[in-house]
C-alpha cells in the first residue's frame, strides 16, 4: 500500500499586538522623555551568549520583541499623521530574496514611515534589491552590513535622507560571531513630516567612524569622500 501523509503539526498563532496602554513596557522605557511620539529601534544580538531577538517600541509599546521578531529584517509600518502601528512586516533575507522587499517598500505611499531592525542574519540574501529597499527608506550606510551584521533604522518612503540609522559589522571569527546592537531612538511631534532627518554630515560622519572601526569595510569605505573621523589627528609630516 501507499504511504498516507502525515498531517502537518499545526502553526502556533501570530502573538496579537499588544493594545496601546498608558503604561509603557519596560523594555521600552526611555531616558529621555517625550511629548510626541517615542520610537524605539534594537537589532537583535547575542549578548553573554544568548540570543536577543529585536525590539520595536512605538509610544512605549513593545510591537516586536521577543515574541515575534524573526530572523532577517523586521519591519513595523506606521500612520504618518498619528505614529500609530499599522503593520508589522518580516522579511527572511537570509533565505528570501530582497527584491520581495524591494517589492514592499516601493508599495508605500510616499513618505510613509518605516521602523526596521534585523536579527540573526538579514544580509545573506539581501543582494542589491535589498539594499536598494533599504536606500529607498531614506538608509545611507546599508552597504556596510554584512554577514550577521546589525541594522536598526527610523525611516520613511522615498526620503532622501533617512531619520535614524545604526548599522554594526559584524567581526568574522571562527564562530560566525554577530555584530554588536544596533540602537537607535526617535520623538515625533506633531506630523511625521516635522521630525527633522539626520543630515548628509551626520551620517557620512558615521559612516566614517565606523570605517576607521573597521578596515576591512574596504569594498564600501573605498567607495565613500569620507570625513575624518571624530578625534583622529593627522600625522605631522617629517619635515
Amino acid at each position: 500500500p501507499q504511504p498516507q501523509p502525515q498531517p502537518q503539526a499545526a502553526q502556533p498563532a501570530q502573538p496579537p499586538l499588544r493594545s496601546q496602554k498608558p503604561q509603557s513596557d519596560s523594555v521600552c522605557q526611555s531616558n529621555q522623555p517625550c511629548a510626541g511620539v517615542a520610537l524605539r529601534v534594537r537589532s537583535g544580538c547575542k549578548q553573554n551568549g544568548t540570543d536577543q531577538r529585536p525590539l520595536i517600541c512605538v509610544q512605549g509599546r513593545a510591537v516586536v520583541d521577543q515574541r515575534n521578531g524573526q530572523r532577517g529584517l523586521n519591519a513595523v509600518v506606521l500612520d504618518p499623521h498619528t505614529g500609530a502601528v499599522q503593520s508589522i512586516h518580516h522579511f527572511d533575507t537570509y533565505a528570501q530574496s530582497g527584491r520581495v522587499l524591494l517589492e514592499f517598500v516601493r508599495g508605500l505611499p510616499a513618505g510613509q514611515p518605516v521602523l526596521m531592525a534585523s536579527y540573526d542574519d538579514a544580509f545573506f540574501s539581501l543582494g542589491q534589491p535589498g539594499i536598494q529597499a533599504v536606500l529607498e527608506l531614506g538608509g545611507s550606510t546599508i552597504g556596510a552590513l554584512n554577514y550577521r551584521g546589525n541594522i536598526a533604522l527610523i525611516g520613511r518612503r522615498g526620503a532622501t535622507a533617512v531619520l535614524h540609522e545604526q548599522v554594526q559589522a559584524a567581526v568574522h571569527r571562527s564562530d560566525w560571531g554577530w555584530g554588536a546592537l544596533a540602537e537607535v531612538e526617535a520623538c515625533v511631534q506633531g506630523d511625521w513630516a516635522s521630525i527633522a532627518p539626520q543630515t548628509q554630515g551626520d551620517r557620512m560622519a558615521e559612516l566614517a567612524r565606523q570605517c576607521a572601526a573597521h578596515p576591512d569595510w574596504t569594498a564600501t569605505c573605498a567607495k565613500q569622500s569620507l570625513p575624518r573621523p571624530s578625534g583622529a589627528n593627522d600625522q605631522k609630516r617629517s619635515s
